[in-house]
């Protein structure tokens, strides 16, 4: 074998933080994709009371400063999310709590980097 387990152990870790990345990603894409999925979310939005005057914000893959503004619009409207899964039939990708708690760890890692 030519990785030790240390090795594989973090490739595991990155392989994880990369499908709640993935997944974030695109329940912002869904939100945003119809005119009548922002309005279900915004519903949600307010069933949940957040302030709907704060801004959804997509990334950009290639910049990883984008990626970290979406991940904390996204931490912000995260019972948003969680509600819509209930709301909405066809939303599928919600991340877990598990996945929502790396995404906090990994939002509070690249802020430091800001």
């Amino acid at each position: 074998m030519l990785c030790s387990y240390s090795q594989l152990d973090s490739a595991r870790c990155l392989k994880q933080i990369d499908e709640c990345v993935r997944k974030v990603r695109e329940s912002v894409k869904y939100v945003k994709g119809s005119q009548v999925r922002k309005q279900k979310f915004l519903e949600c939005v307010n069933l949940v009371s957040l302030n709907p005057n704060r801004r959804l914000r997509q990334d950009v893959p290639t910049r990883w400063n984008f990626t970290y503004l979406m991940l904390q619009s996204a931490l912000y409207f995260q019972m948003a999310f969680t509600h819509l899964v209930v709301s909405d039939s066809n939303y599928k990708g919600c991340p877990s709590k598990d996945e929502w708690a790396k995404i906090e760890k990994l939002s509070e890692f690249l802020e430091f980097f800001l």
